[in-house]
């Protein structure tokens, strides 16, 4: 087993796609922060030019009466961090460096050639989780990186914020990013392509999801006679992975812990499970 966990680090540090995807985490999150500094400024920029010539410039939406955004020079790095947990684009980039990881064996036939060699053979998932977990906490550690650096670059106050708070967040999201690595690892090994598992990161994403925890509730409630007050979506990866911040109290951090180490334990299992009985000889 330890055997295949260093071959499979070995594989993953000379993938480009280990690098690519931290690397593009950065971007987003530069990009992100350079958006919210900029859109003021163009605002009341187009607004004094339009005072001072009576021509409107560039695009125009909404009342010419409403009030203009804001400009602050202050950056709340904790803040920022904690409207990124809700974006979704970490669940995106954990999800597609995850299926990436999952497949890249199968592509070039290693699976094939080792596959006989290995017993039990649901040990082959299993040994990718590390190298996931790493590539999860170089995704969440570079948007932190990059988030701090744009917000010292842009804004003329830094303010790091309430950073015991943020880095309880940080921990609940690496564990959730874990746990949505190893979903994506039982999907890609059950359906043998890495596209599936980035269609699931951005479903769960996205919030597309939801409407089937709401025909779901529904069944429980008519059918199943559950109390109405059960809500499925608390036990979700995905709400969890959203909604947890630097605000969350010791109650929604440990509930959202929980359902992670669920979810991991569950879908490792999950893959285990169905390689071992896979043909892949």
């Amino acid at each position: 087993m330890l055997n295949i966990i260093k071959l499979n680090l070995y594989r993953l540090f000379h993938q480009k796609a280990f690098y690519i995807v931290p690397i593009s985490m950065g971007i987003v999150c530069f990009i992100m922060i350079y958006l919210v500094w900029l859109t003021p400024r163009m605002e009341n920029q187009a607004a004094q030019i339009t005072t001072e010539s009576g021509f409107h410039i560039g695009m125009v939406s909404g009342s010419p009466d409403s009030e203009l955004l804001p400009i602050t020079e202050d950056f709340n790095l904790t803040e920022f961090m904690d409207e990124l947990f809700g974006s979704g684009i970490l669940m995106i980039l954990i999800s597609i460096s995850a299926a990436i990881i999952t497949n890249a064996e199968q592509k070039n036939g290693f699976i094939k050639n080792i596959a006989g060699q290995i017993s039990p053979r649901g040990i082959l998932p299993l040994a990718k989780l590390p190298g996931m977990l790493l590539e999860c906490f170089l995704i969440i550690t570079v948007a932190v990186l990059s988030c701090a650096l744009s917000g010292k670059l842009l804004y003329a106050n830094f303010i790091p914020g309430n950073l015991s708070g943020l880095a309880r967040a940080l921990a609940g999201q690496l564990l959730l990013g874990f746990a949505l690595c190893s979903l994506i690892l039982m999907i890609c090994t059950l359906a043998r392509n890495a596209a599936s598992g980035i269609i699931t990161g951005i479903v769960l994403a996205t919030g597309m999801i939801s409407l089937v925890y709401g025909l779901l509730n529904k069944v429980l409630w008519n059918y199943l006679h559950v109390p109405e007050s059960f809500d499925i979506t608390r036990f979700s990866l995905s709400s969890h992975f959203m909604s947890l911040t630097s605000a969350s109290g010791s109650d929604a951090l440990g509930l959202a812990l929980a359902v992670g180490a669920v979810y991991l334990t569950a879908c490792s299992l999950g893959a285990f499970m169905i390689i071992k009985k896979k043909d892949i000889a």
